[in-house]
């Protein structure tokens, strides 16, 4: 089976069709309590995980917007820019699946700094995803923190909580990918 086909989209990853067993470590930091935020335009949400890879490996693959469809649950297609890591100066078109309804939302690089940080901004807007790698003795620790600091006119969820919740398990879902493409690089070809 290929890895095309093995994380092929359908309308939600499960994840327990993943035959790797994988420990994660997920903090989230929420500078608001939820019921403050509640209804509330402000939002961030802060991901910190453990990926068994290097460091330079890891940004390559997250950096790919391709595999959005495969780990982010409101992601539904993706274009620009994608079969390459984004680089400064790269714009890509994020087709999503809101509580607003479908949107196509556009991309920015903002801030690159290969295998160390990387940030996106959404188009005319406060929304901004920052990338954090750092290697370690058990992998990289791999950092992913969405703000915005007013409306947008993207929900994911009925409110903050529920949007949190999304990012997490996508998160989530983004190292169980990353960690099956690393493991099935090093394994390396087998002949019959």
């Amino acid at each position: 089976m290929t890895l095309s086909r093995w994380y092929q989209r359908s309308d939600s990853i499960n994840v327990d069709t993943v035959s790797v067993e994988h420990t994660f470590c997920v903090q989230q930091y929420i500078s608001e309590t939820s019921e403050r935020m509640k209804g509330s335009a402000l939002m961030k949400s802060d991901n910190k995980i453990v990926i068994k890879g290097s460091v330079e490996k890891v940004f390559d693959l997250i950096t790919q917007v391709r595999f959005w469809p495969e780990w982010h649950l409101a992601t539904r297609a993706v274009s620009g820019v994608t079969e390459r890591p984004f680089r400064p100066g790269d714009v890509f078109y994020e087709f999503v699946r809101t509580n607003n309804g479908p949107r196509e939302i556009e991309w920015h690089v903002a801030e690159y700094d290969r295998p160390r940080s990387a940030s996106i901004q959404l188009k005319d807007s406060s929304l901004k995803i920052t990338y954090t790698f750092e290697q370690t003795a058990e992998g990289t620790v791999f950092g992913r923190t969405l703000t915005k600091d007013k409306e947008v006119g993207i929900e994911l969820g009925k409110d903050n909580a529920e949007a949190l919740r999304i990012e997490t398990q996508s998160v989530e879902n983004l190292v169980r990918l990353v960690e099956r493409i690393i493991e099935c690089e090093n394994v390396g070809p087998s002949y019959p």
